[in-house]
Formats: C-alpha cells, structure tokens, sequence
C-alpha cells in the first residue's frame, strides 16, 4: 500500500497540472531552480493518520500556491483557478450538478472531501532587483480512507 501523502501529492499534480496560467509548473515541497514562473507549489502542513477508524484514515491540511513575478492580478487570479480546481472536489464531495468530485485518489486511498480553508497571501521582495514575488493561494483539508 502506497503511503497516504504520496497518494495525494500524486492526485494534486494530476489535478492541477496544465491550467492557466501555470501549465506544467506544478511542484510538491518546492520548485526547482530552473523553473519558470508562474509556477504552483503544494506543501503538506500538517496531518497523518486520525486514528478514527479501524482502517486507516488521514486528514492533511496542504497549502497550494500560484508564485509569480511582478503580476498581483495573475498571482489572485491562479488563486482562483487552484480554489476552482480543489474545492469540494473529493469523491464525497456533490457539486451543483449532483456529480461526485473529479479527485478521488488512487487504488489505495480515497480522497473523501476536500474543504478550502484560509486564504494566503505573500509578498516577496527578498531578491531586491525590482522584482517582487506574489504568493497567491489557499490551505485546504483533505480527508482521505484507505481502501481495504
């Protein structure tokens, strides 16, 4: 059985990669030097097994961010688009056409909900060249069940 992070580091990608505006520039952890923003990067905060169930069960709260260089409308905008392609969209979760979420997992782990949670916003101006960097995005929680 895969490790439930990996599971969902695997469904993020899949779900995230190719939008607009960042195209394949989707990374767990951290983006490579070489990578051109707009770029998004997802990053586990907290969570693990919640031991409320026989088998196991895990609750994450991951944040997702859309980093880009001197651009504050592109940077809210890919806030928009990670809200758009995360919220509500576990295999529990019903949207308003009484369909289940598109991002239900793998053969291992389901992912049950996937709730939107604070907002984040970050300023960056560390390489101090004129070049500020945003930080767009938002901490989710994810609630996944192995499959037994």
């Amino acid at each position: 059985m895969a490790d439930a992070l990996d599971s969902l580091y695997r469904a993020f990608q899949a779900q995230l990669a190719g939008a607009i505006p960042w195209g394949d520039e989707v990374y767990p952890d951290a983006a490579p030097g070489d990578a051109v923003r707009p770029v998004v990067i997802f990053n586990n905060v907290v969570g693990g097994d919640t031991n409320r169930f026989a088998h196991e069960s895990d609750s994450f709260m991951i944040d997702v961010k859309c980093i880009v260089d001197n651009d504050y409308e592109t940077a809210k905008n890919g806030a928009a688009m990670i809200s758009a392609l995360l919220k509500d969209k576990g295999h529990q979760d019903i949207d308003e056409n009484g369909d289940n979420g598109p991002v239900a997992g793998d053969s291992d782990y389901l992912i049950k909900t996937i709730t939107r949670g604070k907002r984040i916003q970050i300023l960056d101006n560390l390489e101090k060249k004129g070049t500020y960097v945003y930080y767009s995005g938002h901490t989710f929680t994810v609630e996944m069940e192995a499959i037994i």
